[in-house]
């Protein structure tokens, strides 16, 4: 039985009236459309479209200033809910009546049609603040996704509750060389070789404590380089800048948000300008000892010289076989005392000397003079073993001196370090030869000890530059850089042969004086 049109008007008036007195004071804009035009409107309707009441009763859904094609989809809608009897909602933009734009939510929800046919409610929700404000956060977001997260660093937040972190940038999986997917705080920790706090705000020298200060909410930016392994078993240094996340009402600390920053390459310049202001006090210190040495031995070469004479006078005056002896003595050490001296001069020597041609066993000698008191000392005997007819090189001397030196010196250490006391391998073996290479002839010297010897992993490290496995104030790992390139300046090669706990062997081959390249 069909509902008389009467009453579909009665009740229909009915709901009008329901309408006022239940959305009249609601935020949301409210319109009944019956048959295509607008038949009630509360007031957020009409502020919403900029509307009176007046102006909007009557009208059709042109009124919303939908564009063209929007509106068309609106009609279609309206047909298709009035069919199916389901609400349908979109958000979308219109014109109210000044010409603003503004941002809804358009809502169509059928009544029953046998009380109402034809009948919509429509309902509209300003969400234009909402959307701008989710455009300003999705603008910021991508600011700082492009120019924080790949610029500066990671950014990250970590939850105190479980130590766990919620969120991190992309690049954190560049920096742990591959998926950092349930990577806890423990963890990194755990990677953790060195940390240093850099805040300039805090007395405490303590990571450990200065990390519980930050939790307890005792500081407030969390400032810490560290130094960690990475997947691939990289060592990187990170900056980690943080700070507090806390409940909005109760200010409880729930965990942390910051940006870590990977900083190796900037520790590793920090540690270069260190070297190299080490260098340089190196090379003043030397240029001291040098100057003094030269100073010293200007000052004994004048009373030896006396000593000397004063000794040949003796010899040629006295008649007694002993006493001439002992003068005979007395001149021997002076001599010696005097070559000593003479190679202590050459040492410190700072011109630019020229090369020039020389003989590789004077230098050996000559080097073998300054440390023979080393030698003794430590008890370590040195086998010297030529080949015959040697041919001269072109060299600096003091610098070819000084590569033998720094030799004997660390097989020195060597032999001390296995053997503390006395032993009959405390031996340092020297032997010298020649070979050709390429129709070219060369000099070779090696100079081998049965001391620790060297590591496989760091022995392809031993030349460069500040490498050294002793403690800061026992070598600064220049020497063997230094010799390094002494070998290379004369056209040399070097190389090391060496078996851990066994024995090391540096061998050095220089071009003969007649193959050297001008």
């Amino acid at each position: 039985m069909k509902t008389k049109p009467e009453t579909n008007l009665k009740n229909m008036n009915q709901f009008l009236q329901i309408c006022r007195d239940i959305v009249t004071n609601i935020s949301t804009g409210v319109g009944v459309f019956q048959q295509g035009s607008l038949r009630f409107v509360n007031p957020a309707f009409c502020t919403t479209l900029d509307y009176s009441e007046d102006e909007l009763l009557g009208q059709t859904l042109t009124v919303l200033n939908l564009p063209k094609p929007e509106a068309t989809t609106l009609i279609e809608q309206v047909s298709s809910v009035l069919q199916s009897g389901q609400k349908y909602s979109y958000d979308t933009q219109l014109k109210t009546r000044t010409g603003q734009t503004i941002d809804v939510t358009i809502a169509i929800v059928p009544l029953d049609l046998q009380l109402y046919p034809d009948t919509i409610l429509l309902t509209l929700n300003d969400i234009t603040e909402k959307k701008r404000n989710e455009r300003i956060l999705s603008e910021i977001h991508d600011i700082y996704r492009k120019t924080i997260s790949n610029a500066l660093g990671v950014p990250y937040i970590l939850n105190f509750t479980n130590d766990s972190y919620t969120f991190f940038g992309e690049k954190i999986r560049e920096i742990f060389d591959g998926d950092p997917n349930k990577l806890t705080y423990s963890d990194l920790k755990h990677r953790c070789l060195k940390r240093i706090i850099t805040d300039p705000n805090t007395d405490i020298t303590d990571p450990e404590e200065y990390e519980k200060a930050f939790r307890a909410g005792n500081i407030s930016n969390y400032r810490m380089d560290f130094q960690i392994t990475c997947n691939q078993g990289k060592v990187r240094w990170l900056s980690d800048n943080a700070v507090l996340i806390r409940r909005p009402k109760t200010k409880h600390i729930v965990g942390a948000m910051g940006i870590l920053q990977d900083i190796t390459a900037h520790k590793q310049l920090e540690k270069e300008r260190e070297d190299l202001a080490l260098q340089l006090r190196q090379q003043k210190k030397l240029e001291s000892i040098g100057f003094l040495a030269a100073g010293v031995a200007h000052e004994i070469n004048n009373p030896l010289t006396g000593m000397i004479n004063y000794a040949q006078l003796i010899a040629e005056r006295i008649s007694d076989d002993t006493l001439r002896t002992f003068a005979q003595g007395i001149i021997e050490e002076g001599e010696r005392v005097a070559t000593i001296v003479r190679n202590l001069l050459a040492f410190a020597r700072q011109e630019k000397e020229e090369h020039s041609p020389a003989q590789i066993i004077d230098i050996i000698n000559s080097s073998l003079s300054l440390v023979k008191t080393v030698l003794r000392k430590n008890d370590i005997h040195v086998d010297l073993q030529l080949a015959a007819d040697l041919p001269a090189i072109r060299c600096r001397n003091q610098q070819i001196q000084q590569v033998i030196i720094n030799l004997l010196t660390n097989a020195v250490a060597a032999l001390n370090e296995k053997y503390p006391a006395h032993d009959p391998d405390k031996i340092i073996q020297i032997q010298v030869g020649k070979v050709d290479r390429q129709n070219h002839h060369f000099i070779q010297l090696s100079i081998e000890d049965h001391g620790i010897g060297i590591p496989p992993e760091i022995i392809d490290n031993i030349f460069d530059p500040f490498f050294t496995t002793k403690r800061r104030d026992e070598g600064t790992g220049l020497g063997l850089s230094v010799v390094y390139g002494i070998i290379k300046e004369h056209d040399g090669t070097i190389h090391c042969e060496s078996e851990p706990g066994v024995f090391t062997r540096f061998v050095i081959e220089l071009p003969a004086a007649n193959d050297y390249n001008e």
